[in-house]
């Protein structure tokens, strides 16, 4: 009697399957691209959501594409089998879907996309004008593009609010005109305090300029930062230029002496190198994202 109750159960799961497949090709693509290993509970999950009961039949493809995302989370931390078990006990699979691993795993691919897809901009863009009203737009708010371990980096209305007030952030045309900026910005990330400034494309800056705007920098925010009671303040001075500065080639040594002068850590970046440094630094993500993108075309087809 078992063996009989056994029997029609896995037959009962195949004609389910078939009949998903039937009803929609990308399933199939998706149950046939998975490991051996894999595709049984797959399957399991896929008889599941078809024999459930539902009033529109529209609402079934929406638990398949919730079940196939579910199902990779799964298999990312190794539990698409508890996965399958329990697709049909409620307070268990909300359980396993909210496991905080799971959920990492969800947004991970919401990152990878976005990221990818600042990065693709930049790439397209040749000319110098578009490339400095691209990091414009998207640098102070993606400031991974700096620094990948800058991910959490986030601003301050306060001490905004004091650096206008000693006129290192403005609004002022003229005064952003005389020091080649098209604008700055301050964020804070791990305690340590960034100043930020995007430099016009076309404007070739020598380096005691940016020494004396950077020191400037630096002075006004300890002094603030003195006030408000940190006394030893880890300030780092970023300058995101267009042109080579001449020491960069002539007198690497000076350069550096430079820029420490100005704070530990400060330093310059060029447009381009930040498009090549980002595209490195996410390599593993693009090479993720092919997967990622056939995955999608699946669960947007059902």
């Amino acid at each position: 009697m078992v063996q009989v109750e056994r029997r029609w159960s896995e037959w009962r799961r195949k004609h389910e399957v078939e009949k998903a497949k039937e009803n929609s090709p990308k399933l199939a693509v998706w149950l046939n691209g998975l490991q051996p290993g894999f595709r049984k509970s797959a399957e399991t999950l896929i008889s599941k959501l078809s024999a459930l009961p539902v009033d529109d039949e529209e609402d079934r493809k929406v638990l398949y594409r919730h079940g196939i995302l579910a199902f990779e989370r799964m298999q990312l931390r190794g539990s698409s089998d508890e996965l399958a078990l329990h697709v049909d006990n409620v307070e268990k699979l909300l359980t396993l879907l909210a496991d905080r691993d799971a959920l990492e795993a969800s947004l991970y691919r919401d990152i990878v996309k976005s990221r990818l897809e600042a990065i693709k901009e930049f790439q397209s863009l040749v000319d110098e004008d578009a490339k400095e009203r691209a990091l414009q737009k998207y640098l102070f708010d993606h400031l991974w593009l700096l620094d990948p371990a800058w991910d959490r980096a986030t601003g301050s209305p306060i001490m905004e609010s004091r650096l206008i007030a000693e006129g290192i952030l403005t609004d002022d045309m003229t005064k952003k005109e005389e020091l080649g900026r098209v604008d700055i910005a301050y964020r804070t990330n791990a305690g340590r305090h960034i100043i930020v400034e995007l430099k016009k494309v076309g404007r070739k800056m020598r380096l005691l300029e940016l020494q004396d705007q950077g020191q400037t920098y630096v002075d006004k925010l300890r002094k603030i930062l003195v006030q408000m009671g940190e006394n030893d303040p880890d300030i780092e001075v970023v300058f995101v230029l267009g042109k080579t500065v001449d020491e960069e080639s002539s007198n690497p040594e000076r350069l550096k002496s430079s820029m420490a002068a100005i704070s530990p850590g400060s330093r310059i970046k060029h447009y381009d190198a930040l498009i090549l440094g980002a595209q490195v630094a996410y390599s593993s993500y693009i090479e993720k994202t092919k997967a990622l993108d056939k995955l999608e075309d699946i669960v947007n087809g059902i």
